[in-house]
């Protein structure tokens, strides 16, 4: 489990390596998203199951 939570952790601040903003309100915004990452991603994921459903009506 430990395992698992350190991949999770790593995966989320590799991701955040990209983004080189230091401001205070960004750097919040970047712990956030390690912390949420896949539901962010889970979240985009219906959003565009949806957008293709109301596409194919």
């Amino acid at each position: 489990m430990l395992l698992q939570i350190a991949l999770y952790l790593l995966i989320g601040f590799t991701i955040l390596w990209f983004f080189k903003e230091q401001t205070l309100n960004t750097i919040l915004k970047e712990i956030n998203f390690v912390l949420l990452w896949p539901f962010i991603l889970l979240l985009e994921f219906i959003e565009l199951v949806d957008n293709a459903k109301r596409r194919r009506e």
